[in-house]
């Protein structure tokens, strides 16, 4: 009976200490994701009274940080999968582009170190998908998502008459960032290839995005037309439900040894 009194804590802390790398939370799990080399940017410049002469895609790499799980909502279906995007990080290569502005000459451009940053709505997305022991595979509206092009140079000079106007200069978006918003339709397409059901599961983002804006300039402006596919891979483990019950039962035999302690110090 002795045996029994002093072994039950030590093995109880020993139950603890296994469920805490898999202890569930009630909030969804973090996924990170690395942005595959598929992934690409699309660059497209108009101006008044001109022509584009140079449409640029380039490849980008980065990061995605996201929230994911599978929930019982009983509005949705008997399970509903979460995503919300936390943020994003995207790094296009450098580039040139350049506009033919017919009599008025020309517009050259540059980039030098992008960082094209953003975050997703505040509230995540719910999808009935099934249960998680299914590989589900589901579309998410990320109207309301923000993009921010917060980093980096453009080098930019006019040419030809246009010359006189726009003499070279450097624009630095840390100084002043160019904000998009993604407009109502923009989707990201999630898809879950589960290793263990329910446990372990490889995961694949799939998000085509695009947003226009107006760059200011004398004496024309140009529109920016910014679109981009990005293809993002990671992984998510969920953890065991039964993680809690090793937890409580760690907690409530080794709080009392912990006391007694406490207690013995306390009265030496």
């Amino acid at each position: 009976m002795m045996l029994k009194k002093t072994l039950l804590p030590y093995l109880s802390l020993f139950a603890l200490c296994s469920a805490l790398p898999t202890a569930a939370t009630a909030a969804p799990i973090p996924v990170w994701l690395n942005v595959q080399p598929e992934s690409y940017i699309t660059l497209t410049a108009a101006a008044i009274g001109g022509t584009v002469t140079d449409e640029v895609t380039v490849g980008i790499e980065g990061s995605v940080h996201a929230l994911m799980d599978w929930t019982m909502d009983s509005a949705i279906g008997p399970f509903a999968t979460v995503l919300g995007i936390e943020e994003f990080d995207l790094f296009p290569e450098d580039f040139s582009l350049s506009l033919d502005l017919g009599q008025l000459g020309g517009l050259s451009a540059t980039s030098s170190a992008l960082h094209i940053g953003g975050s997703g709505p505040l509230a995540p997305f719910f999808m009935a998908t099934g249960g998680p022991g299914l590989n589900p595979m589901s579309w998410f509206d990320l109207e309301g998502t923000t993009l921010s092009v917060d980093d980096g140079l453009l080098t930019y000079e006019g040419t030809g008459a246009l010359a006189g106007f726009v003499p070279p200069g450097t624009f630095d978006f840390a100084a002043d960032p160019l904000n998009g918003v993604l407009p109502p339709g923009s989707s990201v397409k999630v898809i879950e290839e589960h290793i263990i059901p329910g446990q372990k599961a490889n995961v694949t983002l799939l998000m085509p995005f695009s947003f226009a804006t107006t760059v200011l300039t004398t004496p024309t402006d140009v529109t920016v037309d910014i679109s981009g596919w990005i293809v993002a891979t990671g992984m998510k483990v969920v953890p065991e439900p039964a993680s809690w019950l090793l937890i409580g039962l760690g907690m409530c035999s080794v709080m009392p040894m912990i006391r007694r302690r406490w207690q013995r110090r306390r009265s030496g």
